[in-house]
C-alpha cells in the first residue's frame, strides 16, 4: 500500500524530516478493529539526492510500506490511513493535501479489480435477444446492451465503462461510447453494477454477425492515464456478438392431404403477425425464399 503526493512548501533550506505510516480498520459503528502500528515507510520524492527531505521548492512525496501488510478486513469496514510528518521544531512548513496540481491518493494492491463479467443483448421490449431483424419498424430496431461490471472496492471505483460495436464488414457503428449505470440503491458500495447502452440500427444495416467490445477502467487506470496518457495495463475488456438478419435459403414443398404436390399454391410467411414473404409454388410444388433465423407462421392461401 502507498499514499502518494503529499506536497510541502517550506520557508528555509533543505532539511531532513521524519515520516511514519499507520493503518486502521474502523467498523461501521466507528469502533477501531485493527491497528497496524507505526511503520517507517519507504519515502521517495523531495530534493534531488535527498528523498524525503524538506526544501523551499514544492515537491511530491510517495510513501510505501517496506513490506506487504497482511490483514483481512471485515465487510462494511472502513480502511483508515494516517500519515505523520515531523519536520522538527525549527522548521516551518505547509502541507497541501489533494491539490489540483498534486492530487493525493492511496493505492491498495488487490488480487481482484473492475471487470465485465457478462454482456447480454435485449430487444426494445427488454426481452433477451441475439438475432435482430431488418424488417422491424424504426422503434423496434434497437439493440440494448447490458453489462454486469464487478469491482471488489464497490461501484465508486469504476471510472468508465465504454462500448464499441463493429459490423460484419469491420466498420465501427458505435465507437467507444460511454455506457450508463442503470443499477440503483447502494451502487457506491455494491460489488456488482449494471451498465447499459443502446444502438438503433438502420434498414441499411449489413446482415450478419456484429461484434461487441466493452472496456472497463477503474481509478487505477484513471490515474495511470493522467500520468502516462494511456489506461493500459489497468483496462479490462469483454466481448459478445449478436446478429442482424442472417439469411438462410429455405425450400417449401407444398402437398395436399394425399401428399400430391400443389402447383401455383399461394404461400404466405408471417413473423409475429407481419407478412414477410409471399409467393407461388412452381410446377413441382416448391417455393424457395431466404429467411433470417426466427419463428414463423407459414400458411397457404385458399
Amino acid at each position: 500500500s502507498s499514499l502518494r503526493h503529499h506536497t510541502l512548501h517550506l520557508q528555509r533550506a533543505r532539511a531532513p524530516c521524519d515520516w511514519t505510516l499507520q493503518f486502521f480498520e474502523i467498523s461501521r459503528g466507528g469502533t477501531q478493529l485493527w491497528d497496524s502500528g507505526l511503520i517507517d515507510p519507504l519515502v521517495t520524492g523531495g530534493p534531488t539526492g535527498y528523498p524525503g527531505y524538506l526544501a523551499p521548492q514544492i515537491h511530491c512525496y510517495n510513501l510505501s510500506t517496506p513490506n506487504p501488510l497482511g490483514h483481512t478486513f471485515m465487510k462494511n469496514s472502513t480502511i483508515a490511513v494516517e500519515v505523520t510528518v515531523n519536520p522538527g521544531a525549527a522548521v516551518e512548513c505547509q502541507l497541501w493535501y489533494d491539490s489540483s496540481s498534486y492530487p493525493s491518493k492511496a493505492i491498495f494492491p488487490s488480487q481482484n479489480y473492475a471487470k465485465p463479467v457478462s454482456i447480454r443483448t435485449f430487444d426494445v421490449n427488454g426481452t433477451e435477444c441475439g438475432v435482430f431483424q431488418l424488417y422491424w419498424n424504426e422503434s423496434q430496431r434497437k439493440v440494448v446492451v447490458r453489462v454486469n461490471v464487478t469491482d471488489p472496492f464497490g461501484g465508486y471505483d469504476i471510472y468508465r465503462v465504454n462500448i464499441t460495436i463493429v459490423d460484419p464488414a469491420n466498420n465501427t457503428v458505435l465507437n467507444d461510447v460511454e455506457m450508463a449505470r442503470v443499477s440503483n440503491g447502494m451502487w457506491v458500495f455494491a460489488y456488482s453494477n449494471i451498465y447499459e447502452a443502446n444502438w438503433t440500427y438502420p434498414t441499411t444495416a449489413l446482415p450478419g454477425t456484429y461484434s461487441i467490445t466493452v472496456s472497463v477502467v477503474d481509478f487505477n487506470g484513471c490515474y495511470h492515464y493522467l500520468t502516462y496518457g494511456l489506461y493500459s495495463p489497468y483496462i479490462e475488456h469483454g466481448y459478445q456478438t449478436f446478429s442482424i438478419g442472417i439469411s438462410y435459403q429455405i425450400n417449401f414443398l407444398v402437398v395436399d392431404t394425399l401428399l400430391r404436390t400443389l402447383v401455383g399454391a399461394d404461400v404466405k410467411v408471417n413473423h409475429h403477425g407481419v407478412l414477410v414473404v409471399q409467393g407461388l409454388t412452381d410446377a413441382e410444388g416448391n417455393f424457395s425464399t431466404k429467411l433470417v433465423a426466427g419463428f414463423y407462421n407459414v400458411t397457404r392461401a385458399r
